[in-house]
């Protein structure tokens, strides 16, 4: 029974942050509006369906005219999403498809809050400062030397290679690693 439960819990999960993001969305706009809350459940647990099971396949069918656009039409896509979802949910009406596109923008703006207040959604960013000398960090303490500079024109060691650099540390994908170097006049 246990893991029937964990199969859904995403799907349970996206359902309620597409709830109260359609919430929120409510109150913003006046010319989009729920009859009952009940409407508003229904339409977020069809929104959550068809987010998960049928818009990876139009993004597959589309992506000729997203790459084309460079994204633009995405945006554009999820506005006719959210408008069809409209239409099938009676109870549910949007003003346009403007409105649904403006919308499903802010609609995107606020699931990743929530996914990333909930934690679903993971941030880090790490800087690493790298010495003009090197990659060894200056070392303090009683046995240390003071560092010497290299001879004008002699060819000074940069940042080490990236092959370097995941010896160094845990290769991880989603660390941006930024290498800032002071100019010498």
């Amino acid at each position: 029974m246990w893991p029937l439960i964990q199969r859904w819990l995403p799907l349970l999960y996206t359902w309620i942050s597409a709830t109260l993001a359609l919430w929120i969305i409510d109150s913003f706009f006046e010319t989009i509006w729920f009859d009952k809350f009940e409407t508003l459940l229904i339409s977020s647990l069809l929104l959550s369906l068809v987010n998960t099971f049928i818009k990876p396949l139009l993004l597959l069918l589309t992506l000729p005219l997203a790459i084309f656009t460079l994204g633009l039409a995405i945006p554009l896509l999820n506005g006719l999403i959210l408008m069809g979802v409209a239409e099938v949910v009676t109870g549910f009406q949007i003003g346009g498809y403007w409105v649904s596109v403006l919308a499903a923008f802010v609609m995107s703006i606020i699931l990743f809050l929530i996914n990333l207040a909930t934690g679903q959604t993971r941030m880090r960013t790490q800087f690493q400062q790298w010495s003009a000398r090197g990659s060894q960090r200056p070392r303090t303490g009683p046995d240390s030397q003071p560092d010497r500079q290299a001879p004008r024109g002699a060819a000074r060691p940069g940042p080490p290679r990236s092959s370097e650099r995941e010896k160094d540390r845990n290769f991880d994908d989603s660390v941006i690693d930024v290498e800032a170097r002071e100019k010498k006049d």
